[in-house]
């Protein structure tokens, strides 16, 4: 069984008052699963109970990636399915990463967040972080939104449509921009 961070001893007695010998006992009771434990390839580390991806159906949050090629353009697209939250957001900045990491010869990365149905502060951040990284890194980095009010709508709010290059599909992002 995985330790949880190091941090939780502390946030634990917050909440409880239950000394650390007494937390090891009732550690079980905090413990945060997303499936049944099949790892996935390339994120994480497979015996950590945080990283446990599992069956479709208990999944909080699915990524694929794939290579499209759309009008001879070519690009690599990170596919993101369900909530982007403080729980989940690592898998999300992993599989960026590693799709920069990817990318051939004049390839584009884009991240689908149209099968997305919660997108909360830290998913917003990522997303900062991954077009400030691609910045540095002088790739192209595209977002696909379409109009998914759970994506959008944050994004507005917060003025980052301002920021991220946003498109509302992935056709429309691997067009080549002026």
């Amino acid at each position: 069984m995985a330790e949880p961070p190091s941090c939780w001893p502390n946030i634990l007695s917050l909440a409880l008052p239950l000394s650390l010998a007494d937390m090891a006992t009732y550690r079980v009771l905090f413990e945060v699963r997303y499936g049944a434990g099949v790892h996935e390839s390339d994120v994480g580390d497979p015996n950590s109970v945080f990283d446990a991806q599992g069956p479709p159906a208990e999944q909080v949050v699915r990524i694929d990636t794939a290579r499209v090629v759309h009008d001879r353009a070519k690009a690599l697209v990170v596919t993101v399915a369900g909530e982007i939250d403080l729980l989940t957001v690592k898998r999300l900045c992993f599989a960026v990463s590693a799709g920069f990491d990817q990318l051939g010869d004049d390839e584009i990365l884009i991240v689908d967040l149209t099968g997305v149905t919660f997108l909360g502060s830290p998913g917003l951040q990522a997303l900062v972080d991954v077009t400030n990284a691609a910045r540095r890194r002088r790739e192209p980095l595209r977002i696909v939104v379409d109009q998914n009010r759970p994506v959008i709508r944050p994004i507005q709010i917060t003025g980052l449509d301002s920021v991220l290059a946003l498109f509302d599909t992935v056709e429309h992002a691997m067009q080549p921009t002026s």
